[in-house]
């Protein structure tokens, strides 16, 4: 999901849009094919067996520690660029797995690939919020 999201010449936040077009694209099209929004397996996993199965606990927990990694130089370059202030990179690209999680849970949940889209567009109000205080 990452690669055709990032590889492109484009600004860290249009980067991080695309990343929420490409997953949108993803569950249309698991949809056509099959009449469901999938979801995240990873999310889906770590619903499912992290509680009953510690090695995919520890694996899913590393997975999403993984993205939240390649979220974090993403976010670090869009500051350096200002076009967010200054923030906490590493909490809130955590923030931005956890979200797109919940955004992907509910899209299955309803079935509805759209809530991708319509939910994705306040991520860069999310990281806003872990702007850095001035004080």
């Amino acid at each position: 999901m990452f690669t055709p999201a990032f590889d492109r010449d484009a600004s860290p936040l249009e980067r991080l849009a695309a990343l929420i077009e490409v997953h949108y694209l993803h569950q249309s099209g698991l949809k056509a094919e099959t009449g469901a929004v999938m979801g995240c397996p990873v999310g889906n996993l770590a619903l499912e067996l992290s509680t009953q199965d510690e090695e995919i606990r520890a694996e899913c927990a590393n997975l999403l520690g993984d993205w939240a990694s390649t979220i974090a130089p993403l976010l670090s370059e869009a500051v350096g660029m200002g076009e967010l202030p200054p923030i906490d990179v590493e909490q809130a690209s955590m923030a931005v797995i956890a979200y797109g999680e919940g955004i992907l849970l509910l899209a299955k949940t309803r079935n509805d690939p759209e809530l991708i889209r319509d939910l994705g567009q306040g991520i860069r109000q999310l990281v806003t919020a872990f702007a850095l205080d001035d004080a």
